[in-house]
């Protein structure tokens, strides 16, 4: 997915080598630069793609648990938001990157994006 501002694309990969286990990664447009983001946190295979916050400081995302995630753009202070171990997937940012909407058993939900609430 695309950085807010345009720079930057963050995408899963199993490209660290982990076993199929799919982490996340940042590269600027042209291709160059890719950073690893995460590392030993498997995403979510059916939605594994990570989704940027609105300011572009931020990446969330499902993990292969079922738990929702945020993550600093640089890789720093990852966040556990939900740690409910049922099927939390397919997050999102609220337009201000408040809240973090997911879906849960084919309902949605959201959360502060702090996980509080």
């Amino acid at each position: 997915t695309w950085s807010p501002d345009g720079n930057k694309i963050a995408f899963a990969s199993d490209r660290s080598g982990n076993n199929y286990e799919y982490d996340i990664f940042t590269m600027d447009t042209d291709g160059s630069n890719i950073q690893q983001i995460t590392s030993g946190i498997s995403l979510n295979t059916y939605a594994p793609a990570p989704r940027w916050s609105p300011s572009g400081d931020k990446l969330v995302f499902a993990t292969d648990s079922g738990a929702i995630m945020t993550v600093e753009a640089d890789g720093n202070n990852s966040e556990l938001i939900t740690d409910d171990t049922e099927s939390d997937r397919s997050p999102g940012w609220s337009q201000d990157g408040t809240e973090i909407v997911f879906e849960r058993n084919n309902d949605i939900y959201k959360k502060n994006a702090d996980g509080s609430g």
